[in-house]
């Protein structure tokens, strides 16, 4: 298990993986059972910080992508880029190029 928190994908699906330093704890017959409920709680912490971040993450992309496909970022985009069309929708970029063409 690496020292650094690592972040690892599986099949389309991302996980972090940390080496917490878990060893057993044992002075003579006495085992700390509270540090293994210590550990259980952190891990269920870290899951809900993970699942907060994913539905974060993916209204975030939600939201781009909807924004991405709206009339008014593809306007933007023809604008921006200065795209020509004829009056049947088609592209007419290389029109522009034939009259440079000629002179």
């Amino acid at each position: 298990m690496p020292n650094e928190p690592q972040i690892i994908c599986a099949q389309r699906q991302y996980g972090v993986v940390v080496d917490l330093g878990m060893y057993v704890i044992n002075e003579g017959d006495k085992l700390h059972d509270n540090v293994f409920e210590e550990l259980d709680l952190l891990e269920e912490w870290l899951r809900r910080i993970a699942e907060t971040l994913n539905r974060y993450l993916y209204s975030t992309l939600e939201k781009q992508y909807e924004f991405l496909i709206s009339d008014a970022a593809i306007k933007e985009s023809i604008l921006s880029n200065d795209y020509l069309f004829t009056s049947d929708g088609r592209s007419a970029n290389y029109l522009e190029q034939l009259t440079k063409r000629k002179h």
